[in-house]
């Protein structure tokens, strides 16, 4: 009896130390290998399901402990977006864009800015989620973007009208463009199961994929995610909301508005503004509509 217990410790330490020498190969774990080999490490021990669910980021109302390690969610978004306007915009010169609107993405790709949210809108006609010309073309391969694009919030419902309809085609078309991680909401499970079968059929190819999660993994490892994960204690939440560090928050958004040798702030002569429509009055609407305050106003109005 005491030798076969002998051998089952023995047997055990031989684990545990095949274990540890195990981690300890893990280069991705390890924060002093260049940034290109931990990439290259952890994607090879990635399952395309896994790689998937690095593309998708679902609303924080689904988030549930199951939901985060069953389905290894690559980001959570806070909730509450609301529809924009302005989405239809046509008849605009491609040179215009490069020009005029793509100037101030020069300054900030150079920077090493990390990610970049698609709008809404359309751009002669066609939607931005779903343009190739603008995402891969523009942004990635003329500008050199090296970090990630994300989409807005449940973007790839609006391609089609009615909205969702032919759910496999949005995902291609949005995936295909170039946009790396996609704000899908609660429907997570329909969008990585569709997208998973289009790329098990070979309609979006696995390069595709791969480059999306090597993006979203650069940043991650950059931010020093895997070593130092956010802190997840909220005791301090409810602080947020009270009314002082609202004003705070407002005063910060003010503050950022305020372009020098622009139209705002304005000038002190000026003696009539007029501000319209209802959002004129809406401190929320105008910093932004997924801060608290605009989320709450939507809420009630709903």
């Amino acid at each position: 009896m005491a030798i076969l217990s002998q051998r089952v410790f023995m047997i055990l330490v031989i684990c545990c130390c095949a274990t540890f020498a195990e981690c300890m190969t893990m280069k991705y774990k390890d924060p002093t290998q260049p940034l290109r080999i931990r990439i290259n490490d952890l994607m090879l021990r990635m399952t395309l399901e896994e790689k998937i669910s690095q593309m998708t980021q679902i609303d924080k109302s689904a988030a549930t402990p199951d939901v985060m390690k069953n389905y290894f969610i690559g980001s959570l978004l806070s909730g509450g977006g609301i529809d924009t306007v302005n989405k239809f915009q046509k008849g605009s010169d491609p040179k215009l864009a490069v020009k005029k609107i793509g100037a101030p993405y020069h300054d900030v790709i150079r920077k090493g800015i990390a990610t970049i949210k698609v709008s809404y809108a359309s751009w002669n006609g066609v939607k931005k989620h779903q343009n190739k010309e603008l995402i891969t073309g523009l942004l990635k391969n003329k500008l050199k973007f090296k970090g990630f694009v994300i989409s807005d919030f449940m973007g790839i419902d609006m391609i089609t009208g009615p909205a969702h309809a032919n759910y496999a085609y949005l995902i291609e078309q949005r995936v295909g463009a170039g946009i790396d991680m996609i704000m899908v909401g609660n429907n997570y499970k329909e969008f990585m199961d569709g997208l998973a079968t289009l790329v098990k059929k070979k309609v979006i190819p696995i390069r595709r994929i791969n480059d999306a999660v090597r993006r979203i993994l650069r940043v991650k490892f950059i931010l020093g995610l895997f070593e130092n994960p956010l802190n997840t204690d909220l005791s301090n939440a409810e602080n947020l909301e009270e009314q002082v560090e609202r004003q705070n928050q407002q005063d910060m958004a003010m503050q950022a508005m305020c372009i020098d040798q622009s139209m705002i702030p304005l000038r002190k002569r000026t003696t009539r503004i007029l501000a319209a429509p209802t959002h004129a009055d809406n401190n929320g609407n105008q910093c932004g509509t997924t801060n608290l305050s605009a989320i709450e106003d939507t809420e009630s109005n709903n």
